[in-house]
């Protein structure tokens, strides 16, 4: 997804929320966009504060529907209704149902700010596992006369996804207000959604004679823990406190088990 078209919804100022109440620590949309290409954000002080950028995640991993989500941005232009409602009742009209929801706050994330999601499924799909996407094309409305659309005439010719991914983009400070409109799409991959949302690590490779290099290898992925960061540090033994940043290697220095290792941060593959 083109960055520009991303920071409208991951810097979109949502104002001051009555239920946004943290205003003293301020907004995320306050906040300077994140610098164009890193994955993470990485303070040399903290390594246990890494986290994923989302802007960049979905400028890497997100397509948006320009069908979708002009159809969705005029209903909410004429209805005066939340986004969350408009946006309900928008994909309703065209006979989808909502599958799942949630928002990203509620589980495991080391994300530099939360969203919630939604995913929407044809009647076709009803039933179904939402958890893997049906076809990018070819569902019809049946009780809606798509070509007489505006907004979905010329664009979606060879009809509309099975199944749709609304986020609404935390940009305020509380996390119960201050949300984006709904950016309309789906994600790259297997998977409908992002599961795994906490950063891995990988010792370097300099250090395969550590006696815990094969144990941080094979468990400081989101695969092994839904946390690699406290895992290492429970699990393992990895004592975050003595880190020192490696600035030629984009890590940390830590003690493991009595020895030194660098461990180097990473995003879960989507």
């Amino acid at each position: 997804m083109n960055r520009s078209d991303v920071l409208r919804f991951t810097r979109f100022d949502s104002g001051r929320h009555f239920l946004d109440s943290g205003g003293a620590y301020g907004r995320v949309h306050e906040s300077p966009a994140p610098e164009d290409g890193p994955e993470l954000a990485v303070d040399p002080a903290y390594p246990k504060s890494t986290a994923i950028v989302v802007t960049q995640l979905l400028v890497d991993v997100f397509d948006q529907d320009e069908a979708l989500q002009g159809y969705v941005d005029s209903w909410n232009a004429e209805h005066d209704s939340s986004y969350f409602e408009a946006t309900q009742t928008a994909l309703e009209s065209l006979g989808y149902t909502c599958a799942a929801r949630d928002n990203v706050y509620n589980g495991e994330n080391a994300l530099d700010q939360v969203y919630v999601w939604e995913v929407w499924e044809c009647p076709s799909r009803g039933g179904g596992d939402w958890v893997y996407p049906g076809d990018s094309a070819g569902y019809w409305p049946e009780d809606t006369d798509i070509t007489a659309d505006a907004d979905l005439v010329d664009v979606a010719e060879d009809g509309l996804p099975e199944t749709v991914v609304v986020l609404y983009l935390h940009t305020g400070c509380d996390v119960r207000g201050g949300y984006s409109p709904p950016l309309v799409g789906r994600f790259e991959g297997e998977s409908t959604i992002p599961c795994d949302l906490c950063v891995e690590w990988c010792p370097d490779d300099a250090y395969e004679d550590h006696p815990a290099y094969e144990d941080i290898l094979n468990e400081g992925s989101c695969g092994y823990s839904s946390n690699p960061t406290y895992h290492l540090e429970r699990g393992l033994g990895v004592d975050w406190d003595s880190a020192e940043w490696v600035e030629d290697k984009g890590g940390w220095r830590v003690n493991c088990q009595g020895e030194p290792i660098v461990l180097l941060p990473g995003r879960p593959h989507y």
